[in-house]
Parts: C-alpha cells; sequence; structure tokens
C-alpha cells in the first residue's frame, strides 16, 4: 500500500501562484473529503531548495497517506507578459499568432482537431472585429463626405470605443490571457532564453524533490504545464 508519495505538479497557463494552487487544493480537498469519506489536512506553503511545496496528510479507515505536492508554476512570466502597455500585447499577440501560423501548427489543429483550430483563432477574431469597429467609427466623417475636421471628434471616439468598450468586453473572455499564452506557446516550442531559465530552475528543485523517499512518484500537468513537465524531466534524465 502507497504511504508515501511526491508529486510534481505543473499547472497550466493561469494567473495564479504556488500559494493560489495550495488554496485551490484545499477547497477540492474538503469537497473530496465528503465523497470519498476520507480526511485531508493541507499543510502551509514552503518555499525552499526544493521549490514551492506542501504536504498533504490524508487518512481514512483502513489506509493513510502522505504526500508532498511541488508546484512549478509559471505565474511569474505570465505576469510580466500581462502587465506590458496594452498595444504591446497585442502586437506581440498577433506576432505569436502569425507564428503559429508560419510554423504550421495552426494547419494542424484544424487537420485534427477542428474545435482547437477555432479556440486558437478567437482571441484575434475578436480583437480585429474591435480594430475594424473603431476604424470605422473613425472613418465615419470621411465615409458620409464631412468636413475633416469632424476627424478631431471620430478619431478619439473610436479610440475610446476600442480601449473603454472591447478592452473591458474582452476581459469576459480572457482575450488578453489567451494571447499570452500564444506567446509563451510559441517561446516553448523555439526554446527561447526565459523558458529555458523556467526548466533549468524548476529541474534542479525537482532534482532536489527527489533526493526524499517515497513509495509513488507522480508527474501530473495541465494544459500548457505538460510542455513545462516532459522538457523538466528530459532535463533530469539528461544529468542522471
Amino acid at each position: 500500500m502507497i504511504q508515501s508519495r511526491i508529486v510534481l505538479h505543473f499547472p497550466g497557463f493561469e494567473p495564479l501562484d504556488a500559494e493560489a494552487h495550495r488554496q485551490r487544493y484545499k477547497r477540492s480537498a474538503a469537497q473530496a473529503s465528503a465523497v470519498w469519506r476520507a480526511q485531508f489536512n493541507v499543510d502551509n506553503l514552503t518555499l525552499d531548495a526544493q521549490g514551492a511545496h506542501f504536504s498533504v496528510d490524508a487518512h481514512a479507515e483502513g489506509w493513510a497517506a502522505r504526500s508532498q505536492i511541488h508546484v512549478f508554476d509559471h505565474n511569474a512570466l505570465i505576469s510580466t507578459m500581462r502587465a506590458e502597455p496594452l498595444w504591446m500585447q497585442i502586437a506581440k499577440g498577433f506576432k505569436a499568432g502569425s507564428d503559429v501560423v508560419w510554423q504550421g501548427g495552426a494547419w494542424g489543429y484544424f487537420r485534427h482537431a477542428w474545435r482547437f483550430g477555432l479556440f486558437f483563432l478567437f482571441p484575434f477574431l475578436f480583437l480585429a472585429a474591435g480594430i475594424a469597429l473603431a476604424v470605422n467609427i473613425a472613418a465615419i466623417p470621411s465615409a458620409i463626405d464631412l468636413s475633416s475636421w469632424w476627424l478631431l471628434l471620430s478619431v478619439p471616439a473610436g479610440y475610446l470605443v476600442f480601449r473603454h468598450g472591447v478592452i473591458p468586453f474582452s476581459e469576459r473572455y480572457h482575450v488578453l490571457h489567451l494571447l499570452a499564452d500564444w506567446r509563451l506557446a510559441v517561446a516553448v516550442a523555439e526554446n527561447r532564453q526565459e523558458v529555458d531559465a523556467i526548466i533549468e530552475r524548476a529541474a534542479g528543485e525537482a532534482a532536489a524533490a527527489l533526493e526524499g523517499p517515497a513509495d509513488e512518484i507522480l508527474v501530473t500537468s495541465h494544459s500548457m504545464g505538460a510542455n513545462f513537465a516532459i522538457s523538466v524531466i528530459a532535463r533530469l534524465l539528461e544529468k542522471s
């Protein structure tokens, strides 16, 4: 029977740090407790040479297990991208989208999973429609042969509609977050320096975590985290 385990968890592209993931786990554990008739004691987060981790003591009639869960989030990178000026986020997002198309990823999505292809297109089409709306508002004087002086009103109006109408509405659908997601996807595919630094640091922390005794070792990931999980495990195997 498994009595101890080490879990290396790589979350997806979410604006959550390790503590936020721990709190989410604690809420889920409380719900699971009622379903499985088990008790889950979730400890506080620890930050050390093993990275960010917390322990979970679970027990029920006839069994008990202690899990050490290590969270390898990339929230710092997400926060950096989302803190950039709006126009930079949009420009870099569209550049990443063109890279996905140019490198063949977009065609693969539609060939093998067309719904994911639509997911890929969504943020770009959303913003393109918003930009088109703003441009059309700005161009109203020209369209109806008004004096060019009216552009002094229509151009700011187009900007205000986009900046204070389209963009706030886009947050409901996480459009800018999705742009950042595709930026990171391209960065991972190209093994850029900032991504390699995350992988190298995570590999060192994972190696330290795996020095402890355990009956079982689990590697879990979600969405974008799978790319980091595979890369970190590969880095560990290279060094072993």
